[in-house]
């Protein structure tokens, strides 16, 4: 074995206030993400994912947090997010 790295790229992608986006559009210039995101290791949502915290609305969500290529996917809740 070779000689161990001496530093650990990681990238970050950070996104918050989705409210219930279903799909990031690839030119729609009233959203803030667009596709293709950006290649990350990890995904770090920073509330507001639903706009009223209905179970449905967590479903679609989950659905749009699947659509991103990340090993790993950390999600705070948001004053939109609570009930």
């Amino acid at each position: 074995m070779g000689p161990r790295p001496r530093t650990c790229k990681t990238r970050f992608l950070i996104i918050s206030d989705t409210h219930n986006q279903e799909l990031f559009p690839p030119t729609d210039k009233k959203h803030a993400f667009r596709d293709p995101l950006p290649e990350c290791d990890v995904l770090l949502h920073c509330g507001d994912l639903t706009m009223t915290g209905e179970f449905a609305e967590y479903e679609s969500q989950i659905r749009l947090m699947s659509s991103i290529k990340a090993q790993l996917k950390l999600v705070i809740a948001g004053n939109h997010d609570l009930r």
